[in-house]
């Protein structure tokens, strides 16, 4: 793949965003996927490396894993297109499922459908985890905050918030995000990674017989007025809701502000030159 030898660390995340477009682009424009007789595909961007064959959801797995790593932002950006690419041309699942997985960092009109763009998430941006086992497989107990953090490291939560009342532990859990745009890419990508495995929250309050299997999404509107206690009044603690478009206004009157501010910065300096040259 020819995505050039600089590393991108000069880059800016809107930038870098550019350039997994780029790679988005070129991947569809490339045959780079060769299925094997048994059903396995390749990483483009891991040949050589000692994991060489996937299955499709493990494929969109490890690309989202690299894509929210602290790997050199190369292969960030590189893996990034490659999981919107498996979730727009390569799928192996129902459409309806499918949404895009790293939709923006600078979110614009053009990323943006209008109802999505009008959608109240919980912000700073968070993520809920539901049907926790008190206990891992290793027996240890998982209703500890570094325990669920270490869990879920591969999406940078903040923090992670297990949540407890008279009853004892709940089996449910907050993560907290961070408030830019890359927090909101790391919270979607969480959300991604249980809708790909059929443990979304469309799953979870459709179905019964959850097992012992977590379930987790994005934390909504609908979830800031949850009929469950402990997640409505830990939301309504710790966020606020927030439409993109709101944000999105947000941060351009910041963005305004500053550059208001360092005009004038300069306009003085100006001046002051001006006038020891005249004196």
């Amino acid at each position: 793949m020819s995505s050039g030898s600089d590393d991108y660390s000069d880059l800016s995340e809107g930038e870098i965003e550019e350039r997994v477009e780029k790679l988005y682009e070129e991947l569809k424009e490339k045959n780079v996927f060769t299925r094997s007789f048994d059903g396995f595909f390749r990483c483009p961007y891991c040949l050589g490396r000692k994991k060489q064959n996937y299955r499709y959801k493990d494929l969109l797995q490890h690309a989202i894993g690299v894509g929210n790593s602290n790997k050199r932002l190369k292969e960030i950006a590189r893996h990034r297109a490659l999981a919107k690419f498996l979730q727009l041309d390569l799928i192996e699942k129902p459409a309806s499922s499918v949404t895009p997985l790293f939709p923006i960092f600078a979110p614009s009109s053009k990323r943006f459908k209008k109802d999505a763009r009008e959608e109240r998430f919980v912000w700073p941006w968070m993520g809920i985890v539901v049907n926790i086992q008190a206990k891992g497989k290793d027996g240890k107990h998982f209703a500890t905050a570094s325990r669920l953090k270490e869990e879920f490291a591969r999406f940078n939560p903040l923090r992670a918030y297990p949540l407890w009342d008279y009853k004892g532990f709940r089996g449910t859990a907050i993560l907290k995000f961070n408030k830019q745009w890359s927090g909101y890419h790391s919270a979607n990508s969480f959300e991604r990674f249980f809708q790909v495995d059929g443990h979304g929250k469309k799953e979870w309050v459709e179905f019964q017989g959850h097992g012992s299997s977590m379930y987790g999404w994005m934390a909504r509107e609908d979830d800031y007025n949850s009929a469950d206690r402990c997640i409505r009044e830990h939301l309504r603690k710790h966020g606020d809701l927030r439409t993109v478009t709101e944000l999105e206004d947000e941060e351009k009157r910041k963005k305004n502000i500053l550059v208001d501010g360092l005009k004038q910065q300069i306009d003085l300096k100006n001046k002051d030159l001006e006038s020891s040259q005249i004196n």
